[in-house]
């Protein structure tokens, strides 16, 4: 006889199928912790950023804004609520909330939030 058995082609098939799908899911685990891992790098440079703007001007920058280029829950408030830069209540503080999409060293995943004081995740 020649040729291979329906079996094992069967066989076969089903192990291409099987390390193809492996393969498909460690690419979206490897691209979410990219992602994960640029979106930190991005928060630590708005953070330096921040502080050399504080330097400056001896206060935040008191607008409220999402980053349009960021996800949709990421968000900068300048504290405390109501603060004026040039005024007499300057920003002595800031928010900068995002969330990650699973754990990337350290971080757990989840909501966090970056404040003069560090970054926190939960």
């Amino acid at each position: 006889m020649k040729g291979f058995k329906l079996v094992e082609i069967l066989i076969a098939a089903g192990l291409i199928l099987l390390i193809g799908t492996g393969e498909i899911l460690g690419v979206r685990a490897a691209r979410r912790i990219s992602r994960d891992a640029v979106l930190l790098s991005s928060v630590r440079s708005a953070q330096a950023e921040l502080i050399r703007y504080f330097h400056q001007r001896q206060s935040y920058p008191e607008t409220e804004s999402r980053a349009a280029s960021a996800p949709d829950a990421t968000r900068y408030r300048a504290l405390p609520e109501g603060c004026v830069p040039a005024g007499e209540a300057p920003c002595s503080g800031y928010e900068l909330s995002f969330r990650l999409e699973g754990p990337v060293g350290a971080w757990p995943g989840g909501a966090c939030l970056a404040k003069p004081d560090g970054l926190t995740c939960s």
